[in-house]
């Protein structure tokens, strides 16, 4: 593609603006907080049936997944969460997720089980030596909520989520730490059966609301456009986010904007191109990134490896 020149397919947003990045830590938080919109269902808590299209967007019989994604940033010991293995049943159930650090050395791995009607009900978290350092409990209520208690190794309680459905739809998640005291909630409100917009919270020990994530859907229920809020209503500063989709339902561009001055033209933007095999799974995604003011074109690849169960 033409990123590696220095000139790319910009069109129709108007001309970039470099949006100013004071470290590698906001760098890495940005990247955070879309990396859930990168051709992935927008994740509405933990599901009840945990399955591999819900989350890793992969077709056929596949038994593992790895996926790696270099940084080059520094900051090595911080989690890479571009970068994980995953096992799979047969059914398409999640086993196993091992994840990385940005050095690429594994952190620890979350180990799911299921009861009888294919639901999640425990989950253990191991260290990087394999040693056990939480079990999740997951309670299915007969009303159809939902509640997830994190325990450490002693038993001592660590901190829950409380979930509440009406039928499969997820209305909304509350979760609080080992004090009880609420940490973040987000609500998602539907128009029949089609996710329309969220409200993300997060809050201080006081209870004090310190950050606010508002996010918008398209008609197949992905992110279409995010933006962030102080606990007063004032902007953020993290940037709006607006998201473009191929014929695949994969993400092909994400535009960024100034959120503390919104009559600007888009100030970023991040343009994606997939390979994929015979099965019809991406193995690589090529992510050109330009900034307003910028000539060149900076380029990161994630690439994808998988092993698959026999045919029946």
């Amino acid at each position: 593609m033409h990123g590696k020149s220095g000139s790319g397919p910009v069109s129709g947003n108007g001309v970039y603006q470099a949006q100013p990045h004071s470290s590698a830590e906001l760098r890495l938080r940005q990247s955070d907080k879309i990396k859930q919109c990168l051709g992935y269902p927008v994740p509405t808590g933990c599901q009840p049936h945990l399955r591999m299209n819900d989350k890793y967007d992969v077709k056929g019989r596949v038994h593992t997944l790895e996926q790696r994604k270099v940084w080059n940033i520094g900051l090595e010991q911080l989690p890479n969460r571009d970068s994980y293995d995953v096992e799979f049943s047969p059914s398409g159930q999640i086993l196993r997720l091992t994840t990385y650090s940005m050095a690429g050395a594994a952190i620890g791995s979350n180990h799911f089980e299921y009861n009888s009607s294919g639901k999640m009900s425990r989950s253990l978290e191991f260290d990087a030596t394999g040693r056990q350092i939480h079990s999740n409990d997951l309670v299915h209520q007969t009303q159809g909520n939902r509640v997830i208690t994190v325990s450490e190794t002693d038993g001592k309680f660590a901190n829950r989520t409380v979930e509440v459905y009406e039928g499969n739809l997820l209305l909304s998640f509350a979760a609080y730490d080992g004090d009880n005291l609420l940490k973040r909630e987000k609500t998602f409100q539907y128009a029949g059966c089609g996710l329309q917009t969220s409200d993300s919270r997060y809050y201080l020990p006081d209870g004090t609301l310190v950050e606010q994530w508002l996010s918008s859907y398209d008609s197949e229920g992905r992110i279409a456009e995010t933006y962030g809020l102080k606990g007063d209503g004032k902007p953020l500063g993290d940037g709006k986010y607006k998201y473009e989709y191929d014929s695949g339902g994969r993400t092909s561009r994400i535009w960024t904007f100034n959120d503390l001055m919104p009559d600007e033209p888009a100030s970023g933007i991040k343009i994606y191109e997939y390979e994929s095999n015979e099965s019809g799974n991406w193995i690589a995604r090529r992510e050109f990134r330009q900034s307003r003011g910028d000539s060149t074109w900076s380029m990161k690849t994630t690439t994808r490896k998988f092993t698959y169960y026999p045919l029946d």
